[in-house]
């Protein structure tokens, strides 16, 4: 039986610390991801004048589904929430204000990773319909995605 000498465990650990560094590497850690940043348009609809209060300007809002940041309201816009409503006297469909409701529109800035030539936030894809489930402080809401309204050169 051989006894296991000096070189013999110089070996194994030169072994194991190539394994390390192999994992570290391959796992993403130093990996650039292609990234833009941008801001999008999102729509929050049906909901309390205390909800829609609970918007602030500069605050992060985060994608509820995983917890990770979505990005930072860069501007709010609250106005009354109108519903399609049928009007049986003339045969048509008209939009009428529904008491004590209301609709915020948000500007969002984040850094979106490009990937299969989409945009994607907090795993979220920035497209047009998107539903996104929202959380900040006091409130978690759902909205649409409206689209990407600018880009922004980062280019230094």
């Amino acid at each position: 039986m051989k006894k296991i000498n000096i070189i013999d465990i110089l070996i194994i650990l030169a072994i194991v610390f190539v394994l390390v560094i192999g994992y570290v590497y391959m796992s993403g850690k130093n990996i650039i991801k292609n990234t833009d940043e941008v801001i999008f348009n999102l729509t929050v609809e049906d909901i309390s004048l205390e909800t829609a209060a609970q918007f602030n300007e500069g605050e992060n809002i985060y994608n509820s589904v995983n917890g990770k940041p979505l990005g930072i309201i860069k501007s709010i816009n609250v106005y009354q929430y109108r519903e399609n409503f049928f009007d049986k006297n003339t045969g048509e469909y008209r939009q009428v204000d529904k008491l004590e409701h209301y609709s915020v529109d948000l500007k969002i800035q984040t850094e979106a990773e490009i990937k299969d030539n989409n945009y994607y936030a907090a795993d979220l894809k920035i497209a047009i319909g998107t539903r996104a489930y929202l959380r900040g402080k006091n409130y978690v809401c759902q909205g649409k995605i409206l689209g990407v309204s600018e880009v922004i050169d980062n280019e230094k």
